[in-house]
């Protein structure tokens, strides 16, 4: 039997997700706890994910280093430093200099515990913890770019390296996964040349990039995990909703054509929602 060029590009169905099973795969008795624990497991790598992304930004160890406060650099105490409680019973500021604490650490524990409770409850429980994994490194690319646009080629090497790696794992029965490794391949060649050749035309019309370097890494690393049809798709509705952001801050007179936009977040912001709400919209 042959197989057609599409089921090549994905057996599993495009988008992989589009008949999900919403089920939780940890028993109904033992699923509220479960759902906590995944909550509270995702709220920390949200806080991980938004620490590291901070020291990044300022060149500083985000391995080692003791967590401090960044008003009277005093160390924190382990209970300061628990995701979400912290922030709420130290109401939002210092205890030591009552310097006010920025709401992105309690949004960003939220947001990661949500995202990966809604990967367990609709995706196979590898694929969840593999997109879990993914969540972070993103995380930590979407936040430096909001904050510096800057996007480090060595932070998505990895990611691109552990998707290749989840995909062989697949192919070698190890785990499911919803890629095989040559059409992983195929989705980081055909993620990155696709807005390379985009961001060339456009040099040659404009005569400046419309796309940084690390756009393309970034891109790349993503096509890796989605492959050579959900890859591009992805690139679409992130440059979609850039223009939405960009039309909507030029009408409110807050940019420019030629304000730099952080399109790293919203590539980033799109390949964490694909699993949950893309894949269903199409």
């Amino acid at each position: 039997m042959t197989t057609s060029l599409v089921q090549w590009l994905n057996p599993k169905g495009i988008g992989f997700i589009f008949d999900p099973a919403i089920t939780f795969h940890f028993g109904a008795a033992g699923s509220p706890m479960a759902a906590l624990f995944v909550f509270c497991l995702g709220a920390c790598l949200g806080s991980f994910a938004n620490a590291c992304a901070m020291r990044l930004v300022r060149d500083e160890d985000f391995v080692a280093a003791a967590s401090r406060c960044r008003g009277c650099d005093t160390r924190l105490a382990w209970h300061e430093n628990l995701p979400i409680i912290g922030y709420l019973k130290q109401r939002g500021r210092c205890r030591h200099c009552g310097m006010k604490l920025s709401p992105r650490y309690i949004a960003v524990e939220v947001l990661g515990g949500l995202l990966l409770l809604s990967y367990a409850v609709s995706l196979p429980l590898g694929i969840a913890a593999g997109f879990g994994v993914a969540l972070v490194f993103t995380g930590i690319a979407c936040l430096t770019d909001l904050e510096s646009l800057t996007l480090h080629p060595a932070l998505l090497s990895a990611l691109g390296v552990i998707g290749i790696c989840l995909s062989v794992a697949g192919d070698a029965g190890l785990l499911t996964w919803h890629l095989t490794s040559a059409q992983t391949l195929a989705g980081v060649l055909v993620s990155a040349l696709v807005p390379i050749a985009i961001n060339t035309s456009y040099r040659l019309i404009r005569g400046r990039n419309g796309f940084g370097e690390g756009d393309f890494w970034l891109l790349a690393a993503f096509g890796a995990w989605l492959g050579p049809i959900m890859g591009p798709a992805l690139f679409i509705a992130a440059s979609w909703l850039g223009a939405m952001v960009g039309i909507g801050m030029m009408l409110a007179g807050r940019a420019s054509t030629m304000t730099k936009l952080p399109f790293g977040l919203f590539a980033g912001s799109a390949f964490i929602l694909w699993p949950n709400l893309f894949t269903r919209v199409f």
